[in-house]
C-alpha cells in the first residue's frame, strides 16, 4: 500500500512539473560573490557602475526571467555600508516601479525583507526583496514581475535557497 501511495505521488510530481516547463531549478554557485542559489532558468551575469551618490560602486548581478518575473541576485561592495546605503537603495528600487510597501520584516542575522506593489508599464507589479549584509557586500535577493506571475511556492524555493558562503581565503 506504501508503494502504491509513493508511486501515486512520484506520478502526480512529475506530472505537475509538467505543466510549468519553464521553471527549471537549477544550483548556482557563485563564487566571486561568496553565495549559492537555485535559479529558475539559466541566469546570466553582468555588471554595471552605479551612479548617483554611490558613483563608481560596481554591481554584479546574476539574473534569469521566467514569463514576465525576473529572478535575481545582486552584490555590490561599499567602502561604508550601513543602514542609509541600504534604505537608498531599496528605496530606489521602489521609484523604478513606483512602489508602495505592502510589508517588511527583519530576518535571521540582519537580513531584511521587503514587498511592495506598483507598476511596470502601466501593469500591476509586484517586489519581492531581501538584502543580506556582510562587511561592506550588500546582497539583493530580487523577484519582480506581474503580480501573481510567481507561486508562493516558488517565491520560497528561491529565496530559502540563498545562502551565503564563507569567504574565500586569499593565499599569498
Amino acid at each position: 500500500m506504501r508503494l502504491t501511495a509513493a508511486l501515486a505521488a512520484l506520478m502526480l510530481s512529475a506530472l505537475l512539473g509538467g505543466c510549468y516547463p519553464d521553471l527549471d531549478w537549477r544550483e548556482v554557485r557563485a563564487d566571486d560573490g561568496a553565495y549559492v542559489v537555485l535559479f529558475p532558468a539559466k541566469p546570466r551575469a553582468e555588471a554595471r557602475t552605479l551612479g548617483g551618490e554611490h558613483a563608481g560602486v560596481l554591481m554584479q548581478q546574476s539574473s534569469a526571467k521566467v514569463r514576465d518575473t525576473l529572478f535575481a541576485v545582486n552584490f555590490m561592495d561599499f567602502p561604508q555600508l550601513d543602514g542609509a546605503v541600504a534604505s537608498g537603495l531599496r528605496e530606489a528600487l521602489l521609484r523604478n516601479i513606483n512602489g508602495i510597501i505592502t510589508a517588511e520584516r527583519d530576518l535571521e542575522e540582519g537580513a531584511r525583507e521587503t514587498a511592495a506593489d506598483g507598476l511596470i508599464g502601466g501593469t500591476p507589479a509586484r517586489l519581492r526583496l531581501r538584502e543580506y549584509r556582510r562587511g561592506g557586500r550588500l546582497y539583493q535577493v530580487i523577484v519582480l514581475g506581474k503580480r501573481d506571475d510567481v507561486s508562493a511556492e516558488d517565491l520560497d524555493t528561491f529565496f530559502t535557497s540563498f545562502k551565503l558562503l564563507p569567504h574565500p581565503v586569499l593565499l599569498l
